[in-house]
């Protein structure tokens, strides 16, 4: 820019005198030690799974041995499941519980007599108990 342009001696008119006292706020701080400390042990975690994620990404399979598997809590098939309820339905034909209720002996009952402790209100006193709660209104 040439000394005849007018943003230039406009600049140089300027007095800076006029401009107001402002204070610096810093907007983008550094970072604290314990985020440094925390960023590096996170790279570290990084890099130390790098060799094992390589390892296994080239892992050769076919130098694996084949191997049966035993199960040894096989769970039961639907054969033998239903083979169970028929079972059971057969027992409970040949040997009844009602057998026992039959065969019960009433007499070694003791009678008792049931003492009611908290008994509900009659008829009577719910209708006073209104009456009172309507003279205290």
């Amino acid at each position: 820019m040439s000394k005849t342009c007018p943003v230039n001696k406009e600049v140089q008119k300027f007095k800076r005198s006029s401009l107001k006292r402002t204070e610096m706020e810093e907007k983008n701080t550094l970072p604290t030690t314990q985020v440094i400390k925390d960023e590096k042990q996170a790279i570290e975690e990084i890099t130390m799974k790098k060799p094992l994620n390589e390892a296994l990404e080239h892992f050769q399979t076919d130098m694996l041995k084949k191997t049966e598997t035993i199960e040894k809590n096989p769970l039961p098939t639907t054969d033998v499941i239903n083979e169970e309820k028929i079972a059971i339905e057969e027992k409970s034909l040949k040997d009844p519980v009602n057998t026992e209720v039959e065969s019960f002996n009433a007499q070694k009952l003791r009678k008792t007599t049931t003492k009611e402790t908290n008994p509900l209100p009659t008829a009577a006193e719910i209708a006073e108990e209104k009456k009172a709660q309507k003279g205290k209104k």
